[in-house]
C-alpha cells in the first residue's frame, strides 16, 4: 500500500476504504493529486481490490473545492503522471480504473470535489448532511474537470444549466431526484448501506466486474477531447479580468474570521458578491 499524505486506507474482503483526511477542507491540490495517482497505480497493478469506497474524516466536508492558490503545483503533479493533461483527465483515469469506485458523501462537496465524485462509478449521500455544488460560474469560470460533461449526461440539459449556471448548493434529496447521485440515504444507515453494497460487489468475479464497468464506461463517459477542452477553458478564464475581479471580491469577504461561514454557505454567499 502506498504511503499516503492526504488519504488513509484500509482493506477488508476485497474492499479498499479510502478516507480523505486533509483538514480543514480536503482541498483538491497537489497532495490530493499525488495520493490519487498513487492509488490509481496501485489499483491498476494489484488484483487484491475489487471495490474502492471513498469517504471523509473531516467534519462537514467531503471535499470543499480546488485550491485555487496552488493550481500551478497541482498541474505539475498531474503532468508528471499524464504529460500535458489537467485534472479532468486524471479523474477520467479513475473512471476507467479496473476497480468499482463508490463515493460516500456526508458533508459538503463542491467544485473539483464534486467533479471527483462524478468521476466515481457510484455516489451515495447522507440525506441530512450532504451538500453538492458547482460554483465556478460565480467566479467567472466553468467547471474544468468534467463537471459540465458528467452533469449534462446525468441530469439532462436543462437541469445541468440550472446547476452549473446558478452556482448554488443542492441538498442530497434534490441531487438524488435530479439523478446527480444514486441515492440520498438516512445518515444513520449510510455506512451500513454502502458497506453492504461494496462487500456484495466485491464477492463477484473480478473479470465480470471489469467487463461490466468497461462496457458502461464506453457508453457513458465523456470524450477525452471534451474533457481536455473544458480544462483548457478553465485555465483561460482564470486569467480574464472578470474572473480576477470576482476572485478579488471573494478574497475580500474570505477573511480568516469568515472562512468557516463562507465554506459552509458557499452557494449562498457567492450569489451575494
Amino acid at each position: 500500500m502506498p504511503q499516503f499524505k492526504a488519504f488513509r486506507a484500509q482493506v477488508a474482503a476485497g474492499v479498499l476504504t479510502v478516507t480523505l483526511d486533509d483538514p480543514p477542507l480536503n482541498l483538491i491540490g497537489p497532495t490530493f493529486a499525488e495520493d490519487l495517482i498513487a492509488l490509481i497505480q496501485e489499483a491498476e497493478a494489484s488484483p487484491a481490490y475489487r471495490v474502492v469506497v471513498f469517504e471523509s474524516a473531516v467534519a462537514n466536508f467531503f471535499s470543499a473545492h480546488v485550491d485555487l492558490t496552488r493550481v500551478p503545483q497541482l498541474l505539475e503533479v498531474i503532468q508528471q503522471f499524464l504529460p500535458g493533461e489537467f485534472l479532468g483527465m486524471l479523474y477520467r483515469r479513475l473512471s476507467t480504473a479496473p476497480v468499482v469506485t463508490i463515493a460516500k458523501v456526508a458533508g459538503r462537496v463542491r467544485g473539483a470535489g464534486n467533479e471527483f465524485i462524478l468521476a466515481c462509478d457510484m455516489c451515495f449521500a447522507s440525506h441530512e448532511r450532504a451538500v453538492f455544488g458547482q460554483m465556478e460560474a460565480g467566479l467567472g469560470l466553468l467547471p474544468g474537470a468534467g463537471g459540465v460533461q458528467h452533469l449534462t449526461r446525468l441530469v439532462g440539459r436543462q437541469r445541468a444549466m440550472e446547476v452549473v449556471l446558478s452556482g448554488d448548493d443542492y441538498g442530497a434529496e434534490l441531487a438524488a431526484q435530479y439523478g446527480w447521485i444514486n441515492r440520498a440515504i438516512a445518515d444513520a444507515t449510510l455506512d451500513t448501506f454502502v458497506g453492504d453494497l461494496a462487500r456484495r460487489i466485491a464477492k463477484f468475479p473480478a473479470s465480470g466486474l471489469r467487463a461490466i464497468k468497461t462496457s458502461i464506461a464506453n457508453i457513458s463517459l465523456p470524450d477525452e477531447h471534451a474533457i481536455r477542452a473544458d480544462g483548457a477553458k478553465f485555465l483561460e478564464l482564470m486569467n480574464t479580468e472578470e474572473a480576477k475581479s470576482r476572485r478579488a471580491a471573494r478574497d475580500e469577504r474570505y477573511r480568516e474570521d469568515a472562512r468557516a461561514e463562507w465554506e459552509m454557505n458557499y452557494g449562498r454567499i457567492i450569489g451575494e458578491l
